[in-house]
């Protein structure tokens, strides 16, 4: 008998070998052995992932044999967790939030903010002389504590109202992909903290519009963030995993100060990894003097949780 726990926000469609019942999140297939001495076999699953899932969403998939009628030998390998990354094309042009899809009752008790990076290409054919770019806040957002991050190049902002804030590139004369595909891309990054009246089971969307000179503007995708602890089981979990990377901004390295060891990625305004590898002591450096100046992503992850942060390289 074979058990399989599927990935969380994953919805299970079908697979090649159907299981016998279904809990929950749990599979469980009752597999026939051709020979006593020796099984092996493949089960190929489908799953539905939801639009809401940012691309780099780490999840974990669990199976565990429960039970053989033959002799097993080895019992240590019986059980096997793999760590799952959702990949996809995607739009140049983009909204995204460092806290990805939740924000818990320990980050409001904790007054801490919500980080948007906002992304944006010129795909098109020629030089984009001026950009504005429009972004919706939401309602349970409180603009008071609006603050920017940065930007890809030189702005200014307007807030217009209780719930739009208007950037305007002028003269940026960015580059189309066909002629620099590494120059076509800008970004804008900035935080802002919830309400106080922002409950659980609230939610907050976010939506930006990027105009290049007089075309028609293109809309990103629709950023949401839930007011929830993320629930594995009947368990409800709250990462304790903390992380400091300084300096900020930077030169020739970054040192990496965490609770724990885990895995990091270091994301490029493209949303490309141009760095990798793994954090084993609780202060670390790294060396970025081979990246091209500009703003990135820093993503470390293990078994509490994913952070990210933001940083700039000199």
């Amino acid at each position: 008998t074979l058990k399989y726990v599927h990935p969380k926000n994953f919805e299970f469609l079908n697979s090649t070998i159907q299981p016998d019942s279904t809990v929950n999140d749990t599979l469980y297939f009752s597999l026939t052995q051709n020979n006593n001495s020796y099984y092996n076999n493949n089960i190929t699953l489908k799953y539905h992932i939801s639009d809401t899932i940012a691309m780099g969403y780490t999840t974990q998939a669990y199976a565990e044999v429960l039970s053989t009628s033959c002799i097993d030998n080895n019992l240590t390998n019986n059980q096997c967790t793999k760590d799952i990354t959702v990949v996809a094309s995607y739009d140049p042009n983009d909204i995204s939030s460092v806290t990805e899809r939740y924000y818990t009752s320990e980050m409001k008790s904790n007054n801490d903010s919500i980080t948007y990076t906002i992304r944006f290409q010129n795909t098109g054919t020629d030089t984009a002389v001026n950009i504005r770019v429009l972004d919706t806040i939401s309602s349970k957002l409180d603009m008071s504590t609006f603050e920017m991050l940065g930007a890809s190049h030189p702005y200014s902002y307007t807030v217009k109202g209780t719930g739009i804030i208007e950037w305007k590139f002028l003269n940026i004369m960015l580059t189309d992909s066909t002629t620099n595909e590494a120059q076509s891309h800008g970004l804008i990054s900035y935080r802002i903290k919830p309400k106080s009246s922002f409950a659980l089971r609230d939610s907050i969307e976010s939506t930006a519009y990027i105009y290049f000179d007089f075309n028609i503007p293109v809309a990103t995708n629709t950023n949401v963030i839930y007011f929830e602890d993320q629930l594995v089981g009947n368990n409800i979990i709250v990462s304790k995993m903390k992380l400091n990377i300084y300096p900020n901004p930077t030169r020739d390295l970054l040192y990496i100060e965490t609770s724990k060891s885990g895995k990091y990625q270091i994301i490029d305004i493209t949303g490309k990894i141009v760095q990798n590898g793994t954090i084993l002591s609780n202060i670390e450096s790294i060396h970025t003097n081979e990246l091209s100046n500009g703003i990135y992503i820093f993503k470390y992850s293990n078994d509490e949780g994913v952070i990210h942060k933001l940083f700039t390289k000199e």
